[in-house]
């Protein structure tokens, strides 16, 4: 069983400056497609 530990705090900024945040960080990749050299089967090679 997985616990999460969640730590929030009070916003400064409102609601705008909190989808200011999230639309920044929303659309990033973990990896982006120019590090995948191929793929063997279903297992992609770094």
């Amino acid at each position: 069983m997985i616990l999460w530990v969640v730590y929030a705090k009070q916003l400064l900024g409102g609601p705008a400056q909190v989808l200011e945040y999230l639309g920044r960080h929303t659309h990033r990749m973990a990896i982006s497609n120019e590090r995948i050299l191929g793929m063997i089967g279903l297992t992609p090679h770094f």
